[in-house]
């Protein structure tokens, strides 16, 4: 993985696991964010 200056930083395999579990939770958050507004919306 590089940084925008070049330098490379090492990341732990725990560390991206990490990183992919909070990238699918956000996704499923915002999901669930417009799904909740697509049910407020009076008919």
């Amino acid at each position: 993985m590089q940084q925008a200056g070049g330098s490379e930083t090492e990341v732990t395999w725990e560390d991206q696991q990490n990183i992919n579990k909070f990238g699918r939770l956000n996704n499923r958050f915002h999901e669930l964010e417009d799904e909740i507004k697509i049910a407020k919306v009076p008919l």
